[in-house]
C-alpha cells in the first residue's frame, strides 16, 4: 500500500479506523500510531479502542499494557469489556494484592506442570493426562503473556 499524507488525512477525517490501522501496519511507526490514538477520539472509545481490539484479535496481549501506559483510561475501558483479560487490568492498576507474588506463583505452576508432563511421559502415563497438562500449559502461557 502506498502511503500518502492525503490518504491519512481522509481516513482521519472520516474515522476510517481500518484504513488508519493498515497505514500503521505498513509503516510500523509507533509514534504515528500513538498520535493517531491521541487524535482519534470518537464513538465507542475511538481509535484507541479499535487498536486494542486489533491487538486482542491478533493475540498481541503483551502490547496492551505497553500502549496502556500512555492511554490508561482507554485501556481500562477496553479491559473491563473483556473479562478474560480483567486480571491484566487489575495487575496494571495494582489492585491485585501482592501482584509480584502472583507472577512467582504462575512461574512455579509452569515449572510444576512441565515436571508433571515429563513424569507422565516417562511413566508411560495415559495420553489424556498428558493432553490435560499440555492444555493447562497453554492456558498458563496466555496468562503470562
Amino acid at each position: 500500500m502506498k502511503f500518502s499524507s492525503q490518504s491519512l488525512s481522509i481516513a482521519k477525517r472520516h474515522e476510517c479506523y481500518n484504513k488508519l490501522w493498515k497505514i500503521y501496519c505498513d509503516l510500523i511507526d509507533s509514534e504515528l500510531l500513538k498520535n493517531l490514538m491521541r487524535e482519534g477520539v470518537g464513538p465507542n472509545g475511538g481509535f484507541s479502542y479499535f487498536v486494542f481490539k486489533q491487538l486482542y484479535a491478533s493475540r498481541q496481549f503483551s502490547e496492551l499494557p505497553r500502549l496502556g501506559e500512555e492511554f490508561p483510561e482507554e485501556l481500562s475501558i477496553f479491559l473491563k469489556r473483556h473479562q478474560d483479560l480483567l486480571w491484566l487490568h487489575k495487575l496494571k492498576k495494582r489492585q491485585t494484592p501482592h501482584y509480584g507474588n502472583m507472577v512467582l506463583k504462575l512461574q512455579d505452576r509452569k515449572r510444576l506442570l512441565n515436571l508433571s508432563k515429563v513424569a507422565a511421559i516417562a511413566g508411560k502415563g495415559d495420553e489424556a493426562n498428558v493432553k490435560r497438562i499440555e492444555a493447562d500449559l497453554k492456558i498458563l502461557k496466555l496468562q503470562v503473556c
